[in-house]
């Protein structure tokens, strides 16, 4: 989940306000983001490039405002690396044990500029260890999925760039989960990759079928894809689509497929037309 590999993970705001149970079609803490009581999740986020560094990073229990520091283990094992000429990218993808109790969480950053960071909740589970679920151990979290399209961040009143928290290697989908209910028949029969911008889309149902672990919980079947196959993509900007047997739909936030990413070379590119300017030698031409 480095900089230059995929850009996955825990979604951090710039407003507490933005979580989700802040949010009018907010119903549930308990959806994707679950994780075990001996790891912290996998996040990235940005910050300004001339800050020295984070001063706070805390795990705050949402229901007893309790905080514990892990700064010094982000210090330790995580990363930072400066992007471009005004981004610093905070980045943490490791399997260092820690230890929280059960419970509801989110992760409070600040930087010595002062610049603040809330992630999205995230829930603490002892149980997904157990051997019968093994995939949720791994990883329970990355590119979100929704129930109505009109929750994609690009189709929010605020939103005004490209979105650059889900970008992927040009070989590899984003991780990814998400769920049914079993209320419902828990069955997948369309897996399908849409273009953002042309609304080409593509049947990825077999590598769904293929790639994807299925856990049934017993209120809930979780879909839980890791992203360890190569595929054959061409760049881009996309979002997958999914419907169950008995019609239910989802929409994954949209994300970027794109060859490696370094400091020289960005695909942040809003359609095909688009210049990417490198420095400020460079000169564009318009007309």
């Amino acid at each position: 989940m480095s900089y230059r590999e995929s850009e996955i993970g825990l979604i951090f705001y710039t407003d507490i306000n933005r979580q989700s149970r802040y949010k009018p079609y907010f119903n549930t803490y308990s959806g994707g983001w679950i994780f075990p009581t001996n790891k912290l999740p996998y996040f990235q986020f940005y910050g300004y490039e001339a800050a020295t560094g984070l001063t706070n990073l805390d795990v705050i229990n949402i229901d007893t405002g309790a905080s514990v520091s892990v700064l010094a283990t982000f210090n330790t094992y995580g990363d930072v690396t400066n992007v471009r000429d005004i981004d610093k990218c905070y980045s943490y993808d490791s399997d260092q044990v820690i230890s929280l109790a059960e419970g509801r969480y989110y992760i409070y950053a600040k930087d010595d500029l002062d610049y603040e960071w809330w992630s999205e909740v995230f829930q603490v589970r002892g149980d997904v260890e157990q051997s019968a679920l093994i995939p949720l151990s791994l990883v329970e979290t990355g590119l979100p999925f929704y129930d109505d399209i009109n929750k994609q961040v690009v189709r929010k009143p605020y939103y005004n760039s490209s979105i650059r928290e889900w970008l992927t290697p040009s070989n590899r989908f984003p991780t990814f989960q998400f769920r049914i209910s079993n209320i419902s028949i828990a069955n997948i029969v369309t897996f399908n990759l849409i273009n953002y911008h042309t609304g080409a889309s593509t049947s990825y149902l077999t590598y769904f079928n293929s790639d994807v672990s299925v856990v049934d919980t017993g209120d809930y079947t979780y879909f839980t894809h890791l992203g360890l196959t190569d595929v054959v993509v061409p760049e881009g900007k996309y979002y997958f689509y999914a419907q169950g047997v008995d019609g239910e739909e989802w929409w994954s936030e949209v994300f970027i497929i794109c060859d490696n990413i370094t400091k020289s070379s960005d695909y942040l590119l809003l359609d095909s037309s688009d210049y990417l300017l490198i420095g400020g030698t460079d000169k564009l031409l318009i007309g």
